[in-house]
């Protein structure tokens, strides 16, 4: 029911318009510099050839992004299949290896063949006695198993809300008809199979641009290309252009994906409530049992090898006396990203609820957010840079570009939770809030941010978690001679130094999971 347009929804309305300008600005600006930069070049110089696309090298990244998928699906069906059968409560639990460093388990895994080990032997040895390739392979092959590891939280997530659409006695019928283990797999897996293929697809998505897992892995691809054309000359039109596939997959597909999240919180269509899926009991178990395997070999299991391998216990002294200026930015940058993810997710819960121009602002706010999240990264840090050198020497020493840029990246986790808060509030509240005065955005706030305030918390905690790993949209921003934590750490496993890389990441994830642990236990308190 649309709320009532008195002065106070005229001013509710102001603010989500005046979020959605913060939001254009931070993705819109740097992709309109870009395609500024392009058609000026073709008008000027002609065409170039780095605007012909690399088919072969598409392709290649193709495969690459949709080997992830694959491997993070299949991964994600035990934890999938247990949240679509019990509910959303430990959704914040499954989503913790997502807050880490994606490339948190290649360097972790990694140590396992690292030089004097029995694999890293093994691999010298194949090397020695014919196949010059292993280490090369074996590198590549740490690469995706590592990147599925930390994406199959969000295929588990997108299998989900799938199976959810199960009815239970279908469920119970195969249990019933006497089918065993493998056929019910079969029959569930069959049911689910549309589920399968869009997990499958939205992992693809993201991966197509991520850079630095794939390049420590030494697997060359199209983001990979573009990023190396940037470093080598930043206001270069050609090294822009390169990596136009990217950016039109990226757009259409966050553009789409985004409407169709904001259409379905709008029509209370994201999921059920807290307490309906008590009755989905079949299978649930085995799924969590199946996914808390692979959530330990995402997150406990990089952590031991990574506490192992510490030989001294003054490296994790050194590690602050050497890093401790750049832990100190990031988390300040942290909690500056959180802050804004929150606002982000009030913004877009109220417009989703208040239909009309806010619905819309709030619609336009989502596919924006969703959209620069699939933006290769270096792209985004690349754009706003000259953004941010065209103005006042004195905002470009600031970190302002370097927030905008973390905001434009994940400022999509808070839009998608405010829809999922949203779309999973009974109709009968949305009315009974604006029969009792209730419809403007204060009103709102008072009658349904108290008993969801865990959950607005914990997708703070989940931005700011992922603000402090970010490394690829904000290595053009930072001002030079500081470093952030994730420069840092990555410059330890190019070279190679694994007792710093040991204790610094012993020490990243003992932090990231402090803020993991508070974003699981805040969406798994809401609406208590």
């Amino acid at each position: 029911m649309p709320l009532q347009g008195n002065r106070d929804h005229s001013i509710s309305a102001w603010v989500v318009r005046a979020t959605l300008v913060g939001v254009v600005l931070a993705v819109g600006s740097p992709l309109a510099v870009g395609v500024f930069k392009v058609v000026a070049g073709i008008v000027h110089e002609g065409w170039h050839e780095s605007l012909t696309p690399r088919w072969a090298l598409l392709g290649q990244t193709l495969a690459w992004a949709a080997g992830v998928g694959v491997l993070a699906t299949l991964l994600a069906w035990p934890a999938g299949w247990a949240l679509g059968r019990r509910g959303w409560r430990l959704a914040g639990f499954v989503l913790v290896p997502m807050m880490l460093p994606s490339y948190l388990c290649y360097a972790a895994y990694g140590l396992a063949r690292a030089p004097g080990s029995w694999v890293g032997n093994t691999i010298e040895r194949m090397a020695e006695t014919g196949w010059p390739m292993a280490p090369i392979v074996a590198g590549r092959a740490i690469a995706v198993v590592g990147l599925a590891l930390w994406a199959w939280p969000l295929a588990a997530v997108i299998l989900a809300a799938h199976i959810r659409r199960i009815e239970p006695e279908v469920l119970e019928s195969l249990t019933l008809d006497g089918a065993g283990v493998w056929r019910r797999l079969r029959e569930r897996m069959s049911m689910c199979r549309m589920g399968l293929l869009a997990s499958a697809a939205g992992v693809t998505v993201v991966m197509l641009g991520s850079a630095v897992p794939f390049h420590v892995g030494q697997v060359r691809t199209y983001a990979m290309v573009a990023w190396q054309g940037l470093n080598l000359e930043l206001t270069g039109w050609a090294a822009w252009g390169s990596a136009w596939p990217l950016v039109v997959i990226a757009v259409v597909a966050g553009w789409w994906l985004g409407g169709r999240g904001a259409d379905a919180a709008a029509r209370g269509l994201v999921g059920p409530g807290v307490g309906e899926a008590d009755r989905m009991r079949s299978g649930w178990f085995s799924g969590w049992v199946g996914g808390g395997v692979v959530w330990g070999l995402s997150v406990l299991l990089p952590l031991g090898l990574l506490a192992a391998s510490v030989r001294r216990g003054s490296s994790y002294a050194e590690f602050w006396s050497v890093a401790g200026p750049s832990v100190a930015r990031s988390a300040w940058m942290a909690v500056c990203v959180g802050a804004a993810v929150g606002w982000i997710a009030l913004v877009v819960w109220y417009g989703m609820q208040a239909g009309g121009g806010a619905r819309r602002g709030a619609t336009l706010i989502v596919r924006a957010l969703l959209v620069g999240a699939l933006v290769p990264g270096i792209l985004i840090g690349a754009g706003l840079a000259m953004v941010m050198g065209s103005l006042a020497s004195w905002v470009g020493e600031t970190d302002i570009g370097v927030f905008a840029a973390h905001v434009a990246r994940f400022g999509c986790v808070g839009a998608l939770g405010g829809c999922w808060l949203a779309g999973q509030e009974p109709r009968v509240l949305r009315e009974a809030r604006v029969l009792d005065g209730g419809g403007s955005m204060l009103g709102w706030w008072m009658s349904s941010l108290p008993g969801n305030a865990g959950a607005v918390i914990g997708l703070c905690a989940a931005g700011g978690a992922l603000s402090l790993h970010e490394l690829e949209s904000s290595v053009m921003l930072q001002s030079p001679g500081v470093l952030s934590l994730a420069q840092t750490v990555l410059g330890w496993l190019h070279y190679a130094r694994y007792e710093e890389l040991s204790a610094g990441g012993t020490t990243i994830i003992g932090i990231a999971l402090v803020l993991a642990m508070i974003g699981a236990w805040g969406w798994g308190s809401r609406g208590r």
